[in-house]
């Protein structure tokens, strides 16, 4: 690993560790022997995660017809995989907005976050990817080792991203040149520390280059597209100015996929909407009061 990228995540990784509960939680998924009931008591031993899991359940983001009350519920219609992803997700976007940062607003950032991942789930689920709620947390998570560049290296941060003037293709390669590394590394090794999936670390540090991903190509290539889609939209760009030009994504990557722009278009309508409710029941509530 890079010195500077190791010495950025030592510097961090306290402060963005993950919670115990978490933590816990992390292990009882990837236990064999577990069950639902044990993934139900450990998420219950954080009221705040347990009260934010229901009212996200509970909300039109799943349209249920009837109340869900109880974690145990929400596990038997959704699944464990699927209600860890979705904790994962309220967890992260917890801890993260944590990070001091002035060369973007919270908003800004989370808006564009929010928006990748909603896209990615429902790219995902229209190339028939299993368990397509992973690409939403990998979608929410794309860009947060942006924070730690923003963060910790303000000044070449800054430099970069006038230097970019809103193309993120430019701005991750100029990250590399004038850093040593970029923002899809610094966060994939950021959340190589949560021991989350290696298949969801690899979509983020290649959302860039995700000919280059392996087996996580697939995974990589649709949180590229949502990425670039959702920067096209004012309400959803990581800058103030929407991007431009969708056209300019490499043709394998479409081609990897099997996705078209009238597939992506067809996909996003509503998609304000979503965004909206999204940001009303995913993110914390100081941030949510900064929403548009």
């Amino acid at each position: 690993m890079n010195e500077k990228l190791s010495d950025l995540i030592e510097e961090y990784s306290q402060l963005v560790s993950p919670p115990e509960v978490w933590v816990k939680m992390n292990e009882l998924v990837h236990d064999e022997t577990a069950s639902a009931q044990d993934f139900a008591l450990v998420i219950e031993l954080d009221p705040g995660l347990t009260a934010n899991l229901l009212r996200v359940v509970n909300s039109a983001f799943y349209n249920f017809a009837s109340p869900i009350s109880t974690v145990s519920r929400a596990i038997t219609i959704i699944g464990v995989n699927d209600l860890y992803s979705l904790a994962t997700a309220l967890t992260a976007a917890r801890v993260f907005s944590q990070i001091p940062c002035h060369l973007t607003s919270p908003n800004t950032f989370w808006r564009h976050s929010i928006a990748t991942a909603i896209l990615a789930r429902k790219l995902a689920s229209h190339c028939s990817v299993i368990d397509s709620e992973r690409l939403y947390v990998a979608g929410l998570l794309h860009d947060v080792g942006s924070l730690l560049l923003y963060s910790g290296m303000p000044e070449l941060s800054s430099e970069v991203l006038m230097m970019s003037a809103g193309d993120e293709e430019v701005l991750y390669q100029a990250e590399t040149d004038s850093i040593g590394f970029n923002h899809a590394s610094a966060g994939a090794e950021l959340l190589s520390t949560w021991n989350l999936p290696e298949s969801l670390v690899a979509a983020i540090r290649y959302h860039h280059e995700p000919l280059n991903a392996g087996a996580s190509a697939l995974d990589a290539a649709i949180i590229c597209i949502a990425s670039h889609a959702v920067n096209h939209h004012h309400y959803s760009a990581f800058v103030d100015e929407p991007a431009e030009d969708l056209l300019g994504l490499d043709p394998r990557i479409w081609e990897l996929t099997g996705l078209n722009e009238q597939v992506v278009d067809e996909l996003m309508i509503d998609h304000e909407q979503d965004l909206e409710l999204a940001l009303s029941v995913m993110l914390p509530a100081g941030l949510r009061k900064e929403s548009k």
